[in-house]
């Protein structure tokens, strides 16, 4: 198991002193995509928490109006 990762980061460093260039790009596309990934997840999130909160409104609203009552 030793070699076999040993040999793939010499693969990749190898690669990466190579083509150093190209080797940016590829990390920078993907770090760009996980960037986006999470950004959406975060989008979501903050999409749900605005509908909880239009609805707890909604709902101390309904409450204030009923004791006003």
């Amino acid at each position: 198991m030793r070699k076999i990762v040993l040999d793939d980061l010499r693969r990749v460093t190898h690669f990466a002193r190579q083509k150093e260039r190209l080797f940016a790009e590829y990390i920078n596309q993907k770090k760009r995509v996980e960037l986006r990934q999470e950004i959406n997840t975060v989008q979501k999130e903050l999409d749900t928490m605005r509908r909880r909160n239009t609805e707890l409104t909604a709902l101390f609203k309904q409450l204030y109006e009923d004791n006003v009552l």
